[in-house]
């Protein structure tokens, strides 16, 4: 199926007065995949319909046969600078939100605000710590992070529309939509445990309360892992779009580093935590093996960083691409 803002790129160009061939042209320049791009000049050419000469009765004395001499003269306009214009034609969002330029601003506070966050963390630990404590306040932070990260996201699944990659687009759905359904659950969660909490204090009753835990547990844990089938999604599909858009191929490159080792590091954790609990609870836990514990937990923090600049620099990219696939599709 050709591709619709090909076409339209190539009939708004018709209609400025270029040539279907240097549209073409330009259109390679710009590294369309030319299969794309053949399909829509066949389309495009195939719809100029022919003109049928008008058939003229020579022994009709009423009919006049328009010579050179007698055709009136028709002013000549200036062709359009081609080098001028030819940007303006490309521009298929006209008028409408331009959302991919929205997501990349988007991001760009999100990287702001993670830094600040970081340097509050360190410059003023304690009263950052001591809003956090508190519920209102540290719900009202993950639905703004929530919000920004949804919009962010969002252009991604217009990139994807724009670039026929549907991989893009349903990847960052699967990113979007675990965020939300996180909120939903922490609200039944918070609804359900605090009761059967309060009984459990009260009465000694625990059944009703592990069972609530479990089922919570089982749904995030899903959550988890469509979070992180979204998350691969995502990143392939950077990857295949970067045949049209500028930085999105390293962009997928670098969260999929992100996710591959995410998952080397979150397994380590879970291996690490489970063998500091089984030295625990064998009393085996001397000076000598504390040691070395604390050492692994300065690797931990150390990789940490790393990874965490690692996303940055690939979140850096991806708003780069919405930016190139904002001026490419939106105008």
């Amino acid at each position: 199926m050709a591709n619709q803002n090909i076409i339209n790129w190539l009939n708004e160009g018709k209609k400025r007065g270029f040539s279907v061939q240097f549209l073409k042209k330009k259109l390679m320049e710009k590294s369309f995949p030319e299969k794309d791009v053949d399909e829509a000049v066949a389309v495009v050419e195939g719809s100029v319909s022919k003109s049928i000469p008008q058939k003229i009765n020579l022994f009709d004395k009423s009919a006049k046969v328009q010579t050179k001499e007698s055709a009136p003269l028709q002013e000549t306009k200036p062709m359009p600078s081609q080098e001028t214009k030819i940007s303006q034609i490309g521009k298929v969002g006209k008028g409408g939100i331009k959302w991919m330029k929205m997501a990349g601003i988007i991001g760009i506070v999100l990287l702001i605000v993670n830094l600040a966050l970081i340097v509050l963390n360190f410059a003023a630990r304690e009263t950052f710590n001591s809003l956090l404590i508190n519920q209102i306040i540290s719900i009202i932070f993950y639905v703004i992070f929530v919000a920004l990260f949804f919009f962010y996201y969002l252009g991604f699944v217009k990139l994807g529309k724009h670039t026929n990659e549907r991989l893009l687009s349903l990847g960052a759905w699967f990113v979007i939509i675990p965020m939300f359904l996180y909120i939903i659950l922490s609200i039944v969660a918070g609804i359900l445990v605090y009761p059967l909490y309060t009984d459990f204090l009260i009465i000694g009753e625990s059944g009703t309360l592990k069972t609530t835990f479990l089922i919570i547990g089982i749904v995030g844990v899903i959550l988890f892992l469509l979070n992180l089938i979204g998350f691969l999604l995502f990143s392939l599909g950077l990857m295949k779009a970067g045949k049209q858009v500028k930085f999105a191929k390293v962009a997928g490159i670098l969260n999929l580093v992100v996710f591959v080792l995410g998952m080397v590091f979150t397994i380590g954790m879970v291996v690490l935590i489970y063998s500091i609990l089984n030295l625990f609870s064998e009393g085996i836990l001397g000076i000598d093996l504390l040691a070395e514990v604390v050492g692994v937990g300065y690797w931990v923090i150390y990789s940490f960083i790393a990874l965490y600049a690692l996303w940055i620099l690939a979140m850096i990219f991806g708003i780069l691409a919405l930016f190139d696939g904002s001026k490419k599709f939106e105008g």
